[in-house]
């Protein structure tokens, strides 16, 4: 059996004090069977799954994943029961580990899955491994929490308030081998390569033109085209949707918040939303920028001859 890896600190505020930790699947599974009893929440123990470089433990530090984790917390939707989950994840081929989070209640249940790796991943495919694990648990799977649909997230550790011990359940099935890291890379690239290819040709579809520019003039027409088109027009023909003012949420947002911002200075976007197109980390578009990626795939010389033609799409 191979080891599980993650990274622990004392609670959420201090992120500086760290311990690397490494146990075999027994000791990890007999761990969970002894939660920390904690009355304030806010000193409860926490753990990142993946590895750091040296300093505070934060997204920017994170060089690889070591575990795949769903959150289920009845916020919005109460969350099947703890025996469902465990239900769903003995049927699994390889090992998954489960335990109830600090504010499970049998009448509203949270609790986390973990799917410890054998090897690294890399971070930028945890959100589709993510969705993959997702998929692999057909009965609740799909009440996980999107807001832990991402990478370098904190985890807090087994703790319950003493007034609850009772309601504190943990199963694993630490007899199965661990998910091999590589496999799950493939089985992630497939999933953002098809995932990819049914959003473009959905937006193909479902696209509807704008007012374009008048062809010949002198003005370039990268410059025309950002002088006379605005992110409005652009993206309600993409079916976008304006939130508010400068704030835009994607047609496949899968956090259901708004993750398009609008610097008003420099009239650019950013996108927050991994699974779109414009998504960019560091990178801001401009109106043509936007055009090229919704409607041409990123590629610059087929959306300046779809200009030249004067027609939007093609």
């Amino acid at each position: 059996m191979s080891e599980i890896r993650f990274t622990t600190i004392p609670n959420a505020r201090d992120r500086t004090h760290r311990k690397d930790v490494v146990m075999s699947a027994t000791e990890f599974a007999a761990a969970l069977d002894r939660p920390v009893s904690v009355v304030d929440k806010e000193s409860r123990p926490a753990a990142s799954w993946g590895v750091h470089r040296q300093g505070r433990i934060e997204q920017s530090t994170l060089e690889s994943v070591t575990a795949i984790l769903l959150d289920f917390d009845s916020k919005n939707n109460v969350s099947p029961t703890f025996e469902e989950a465990v239900k769903d994840c003995d049927r699994l081929d390889f090992a998954a580990f489960l335990h109830t989070s600090y504010s499970h209640d049998p009448e509203r249940p949270a609790y986390r899955v973990i799917v410890p790796l054998k090897g690294n991943l890399e971070p930028r495919l945890n959100p589709p491994a993510t969705r993959l694990l997702m998929h692999l648990l057909p009965n609740t799977g799909s009440y996980n929490d999107p807001a832990s649909v991402g990478i370098g997230r904190l985890f807090f550790l087994p703790c319950v308030h003493p007034d609850r011990v009772q309601d504190y359940r943990a199963w694993s099935g630490a007899e199965k081998l661990l998910l091999d890291a590589q496999e799950l890379a493939g089985m992630a690239e497939k999933l953002m390569a098809a995932e990819k290819a049914k959003e473009q040709a959905r937006l193909a579809k479902e696209k509807k033109p704008f007012p374009l520019l008048a062809r010949n003039t002198e003005a370039s027409l990268i410059e025309q085209f950002n002088s006379k088109v605005t992110f409005q027009q652009l993206f309600a023909a993409a079916s976008y949707r304006e939130v508010k003012p400068g704030r835009w949420l994607s047609p496949h947002s899968r956090s259901g918040q708004a993750g398009i911002t609008l610097n008003r200075e420099t009239n650019r976007i950013y996108c927050g939303h991994e699974s779109d197109g414009l998504f960019s980390p560091g990178h801001a578009h401009d109106p043509f920028s936007v055009y090229c990626v919704l409607w041409h795939g990123g590629d610059v010389r087929k959306a300046l001859a779809a200009l030249r033609k004067g027609r939007a799409v093609a």
